[in-house]
């Protein structure tokens, strides 16, 4: 059984999960040219919605993304009040949209459950990333890397996660994941500046966190 939800928002309506709503043309879907953001809702709350929505933008201005003619917002706000009470990663993707035609706005959904909380078993990708490429800190549907390494991920008994690297030899995140260790009592996670994505959870804990206890490493292996 699938865990995708059984509707979809598309620009300005919400239909049928299986009716289709992409169009052939959309350079979005063709060469990737889209960003896109994932939401956790959870007890009817959908969670850090400014700090999603302002990487977003972000995201849409360096891809040169036409401005949509639905508010993201308001896209998941519609999406969001037919949702029921199961805990879901709600998508929101932006497109280009097809030639003439104006940007796209979609939104969709599927069933999450939260990782094992004694801990999960990872494992080291060789598929690095371009150390300092803004590209790189973009969240967009250009996602290949992180594709190929979650079937390798899944191929491996027990790995919940896959780690990337840098061209550099950083250990820099997962395929879904920010990264934090503990090292020498510090608590220590990878920089934007080497293609890190700027979690929202990550910039929550990196505000938190004592100043003494959080630092930025480009600690290379």
């Amino acid at each position: 059984m699938s865990d995708a939800c059984a509707f979809v928002w598309a620009d300005g309506e919400l239909v049928p999960a299986d009716r289709p709503v992409v169009r052939a043309d959309d350079p979005g879907f063709l060469l990737g040219r889209a960003a896109f953001e994932t939401l956790l809702w959870e007890t009817r709350v959908l969670y850090f919605v400014e700090e999603h929505l302002a990487r977003l933008a972000t995201s849409g201005a360096g891809l040169a993304l036409p401005t949509p003619r639905w508010a993201p917002r308001a896209a998941l706000r519609a999406f969001c009040a037919a949702l029921g009470d199961e805990p879901t990663a709600v998508r929101v993707t932006w497109t280009p949209g097809a030639p003439g035609r104006g940007a796209s706005l979609i939104v969709t959904g599927r069933r999450t459950v939260a990782p094992d909380p004694r801990g999960v078993g990872v494992l080291l990708v060789p598929r690095a990333k371009l150390a300092g490429d803004p590209l790189e800190t973009w969240k967009t549907s250009s996602r290949l890397r992180n594709a190929l390494a979650g079937r390798a991920r899944r191929r491996e008994l027990g790995a919940w996660e896959a780690l990337l690297g840098t061209d550099a030899g950083d250990v820099l995140e997962g395929t879904v994941t920010n990264l934090f260790a503990v090292l020498d009592g510090r608590l220590v996670t990878p920089p934007t500046a080497r293609g890190a994505l700027a979690g929202t959870v990550r910039a929550q804990l990196v505000a938190k966190a004592p100043a003494r206890a959080c630092r930025r490493s480009s600690r290379r292996r």
